[in-house]
């Protein structure tokens, strides 16, 4: 059994790094090639894409916490908040598997008092 390895991502790499301290519109970077300006851009997107999950990492934090005020409150049953999550997680892999085309969006939540 061979475990899947993600492949290391290129601003994290010695090279991106060099080539960082290279600056924008440099005359190396008006003379470098097409895998040169393909590697830059990689880069750039992989930057792009962290900085992306760091955002989505924050806002799963601040829903967990208002979660728990809401329901520290008493306006939030965090119980059937739950399981209308894992509703929606449901028909969506569903959805995703052609398995059918209803919609959960316009229902009231139970989940809210």
């Amino acid at each position: 059994h061979t475990a899947f390895r993600t492949p290391r991502c290129p601003p994290t790499g010695a090279f991106c790094r060099a080539r960082r301290g290279m600056g924008a519109g440099t005359a190396e970077e008006d003379q470098e090639g097409p895998l040169e300006r393909l590697h830059r851009m990689v880069c750039n997107q992989q930057a792009e894409v962290s900085a992306l999950w760091r955002e989505t990492a924050a806002c799963r934090e601040e829903l967990a916490v208002l979660c728990e005020c809401l329901a520290d409150g008493g306006a939030l049953h965090l119980a059937g908040y739950l399981a209308r999550l894992h509703q929606c997680d449901t028909q969506a892999a569903s959805d995703a598997d052609g398995g059918g085309a209803r919609s959960l969006r316009g229902q009231r939540s139970p989940a809210v008092a």
